[in-house]
Formats: C-alpha cells, structure tokens, sequence
C-alpha cells in the first residue's frame, strides 16, 4: 500500500509540472513580448564565445583567433567622447602657449633692451632671499627684461664693492646692454621709480637720489641704485679697484662720470620722500669704515691707474639659481690684492 501511494504522489507532481509549463507557453505566445529593436544592446564580447550576425554562438574561440565585435555604437561615442576632451586639453594649452609668446613678444616689443642687475655680495643670504625675488616682481611689472647677477667675494680680503661691480659688468656686458648697480638692501616701493633703458640713454640715472634715500642725502651721492648704459661705463673706465673696506668708492665714481661730461638724472615726480625705499641692513653687521696705512689720504684723490681694464680676479665657481622664481647667475670670485698699491686690502696683523 506504502508503494503505491509513493507512486500516486509522483504521478500526479509530474501531471501539475507539466500543465504549468503548457499554460505559461500559451501566455507568452499570446502576447508581444518582444524587445524593440531600437532598445536592443549591442552584442559585446563575451569571453569563449563567437558570434554571426544573428547573435547566434557558432564555436568555441581558440587561442589566437581573431574577434571582431560590432560595438560601434559604444565605439563612436567612446571616441566622440575623447575627441572632444583632446580637443578641449589641446586648445587650452595652445591658448595658454599663444599667450605666453603673446607676453613674449609684447614684452621684447615694449622694451628690446636688457638690464643686469649687478650686486655686489658677500654675506647677505637672508637679504637676497628678499631682494631677489622682490626685483623680479618689480620689474616684471615694469615689463623690463633683466636678469640679477650676483658676485659674491669669498676670498679673505677685506670687501671690495667696487671691485666686484667691474666683475659683474665684464660678465653681464655681452647678454645686456645697461645695468644698474644695486645694493642688496635697498629695495624700491614705489611703482614710479622706472628702471627702463630710456631713462639712461642720455647719461646715468641716481634711483636712490639724495632726495630718495633713507640715510644719505648729500648732493654728490650716487650710491644705492645707479644705472646706466654699457657705453658710459665703458667711458668712466668702470670704478677704482683700490676701495677696500666700506664707502667712498662711489664718490670718486662721481667724479670720473663729471670728468666724463656724463650727466646724471634723477627720478621726477616721486612723492613718497624717504619713504620710496625699504632699508633691509641687518644693524647686527657692523660696516668696516677702519682706515689702514695711507688708505684715508688715497681715497680723497681721483684715482686714474684703476679701474674697469685693471681688475684682476679669479671665478672659483659659477651658479644660476632660481629663487622664488627669480633667476640669478651666482659668481664666486677672488679679487687679487696688489700689496705695493693697497697694503689695506688686508687689517693689519698689528691691529
């Protein structure tokens, strides 16, 4: 009886099963469930599996058969897609390149010239760090063409500014066509303070004049910022090299550019007074104003044995920086000391 029933029960799961499967064919033949032909997928390549046009697998793939998959619906517009992005990039860098020569070619158009920052140095890396960077906005605003040359002295004589301005000259003179003299601590403020070739092409211009300076105001001062054309340097001879030790070089170069018949220029229309300049001297570096030997005697007289053609020195090192974006040719130099003429390029043993 227990088989029986065992058989009964199958019988009737088998009948049950298969009248549900023949009512759900009735149902999906009698209706439209079709997928329209605009929405159906494009055929991708599913891994092992070849593909006619039908969409109908034909055979196993094997390896190094060739497949092509029509996906070009996915593929235009992939491509489209990236077309438009290069495209995009590629016009944003030409624009920025345009704009750059565009700058370029203005600035060159504005002023053709080129100006050599010269700066006589030695032991001033905190107020370079400030200068650099500071003229290089400066000028940049000014659309001048420059570049800032350093000469740093690292021999142990005593400083030599002028010295080191004849260096600097000799070695900017055959990339620029003017210069300006510079003292590192002295940085302008004041936009109508002009650093242009135009205002030296008749004679030398006194930036920092007597009128401008924070601490010197005597008439015949022209230290701090002078510039001028590469001529009249050439002309004065450059400045006397037996000026070791701080000041006085400038007041004879004063001399040498009257002996010129040069005539100095200064800013016009400045209203900022003593105010123009920012003075970055550090008070903690003390000046050395000591006079040795006959040094005080020689530096009142007009020296005609020195100068631009007598400088002798030796260039240990040479570097081009970039500081805060401001380029810089750094000249480590040693100056030579003739001890017959300037005993004082040395303090004395005695001292």
């Amino acid at each position: 009886m227990a088989r029986l029933s065992l058989t009964r029960t199958l019988s009737f799961m088998l009948i049950v099963s298969f009248l549900g499967t023949l009512y759900i064919m009735v149902l999906y033949n009698s209706c439209d469930c079709s997928i329209p032909e605009n929405q159906k997928l494009p055929i991708v390549n599913v891994p092992q599996l070849l593909f006619d046009e039908d969409g109908v697998p034909i055979s196993r793939i094997k390896a190094g058969d060739d497949i092509n998959i029509d996906n070009n619906v996915n593929v235009m517009e992939d491509e489209k897609h990236n077309d438009n992005y290069r495209e995009e990039i590629v016009h944003e860098d030409d624009e920025g390149e345009d704009d750059d020569a565009e700058d370029r070619d203005h600035l060159d158009e504005k002023d053709p010239h080129k100006l050599a920052i010269i700066i006589p140095f030695r032991d001033r890396l905190e107020e370079l760090l400030e200068f650099a960077p500071h003229m290089h906005t400066f000028l940049e605003a000014q659309r001048v063409r420059h570049h800032i040359y350093v000469i740093n002295q690292v021999d142990t004589h005593r400083f030599n500014r002028a010295a080191l301005l004849n260096i600097g000259f000799l070695h900017s003179k055959e990339d620029c066509d003017y210069l300006v003299m510079h003292d590192v601590d002295l940085l302008p403020l004041n936009s109508d303070l002009k650093y242009t070739y135009d205002m030296v092409e008749n004679g030398p211009h006194h930036i920092s004049s007597p009128q401008l300076h924070p601490k010197y105001h005597y008439k015949t001062f022209v230290g701090g910022i002078l510039m001028m054309k590469n001529e009249h340097f050439i002309l004065t001879n450059g400045l006397s090299n037996k000026y070791w030790g701080w000041g006085r070089e400038d007041d004879e170069f004063y001399v040498r550019m009257k002996e010129a018949h040069l005539q100095i220029s200064y800013p016009q229309e400045v209203e900022t007074g003593y105010e123009t300049f920012r003075h970055i001297h550090s008070t903690k570096r003390k000046r050395d104003t000591k006079r040795y030997y006959n040094q005080k005697e020689e530096s009142r007289r007009r020296d005609r044995i020195t100068g631009l053609d007598t400088v002798r020195y030796e260039v240990s090192s040479r570097y081009n920086l970039q500081i805060d974006g401001a380029p810089v040719t750094m000249l480590n130099v040693l100056i030579e000391c003739d001890k017959d003429a300037t005993p004082w390029c040395d303090i004395p043993d005695s001292v």
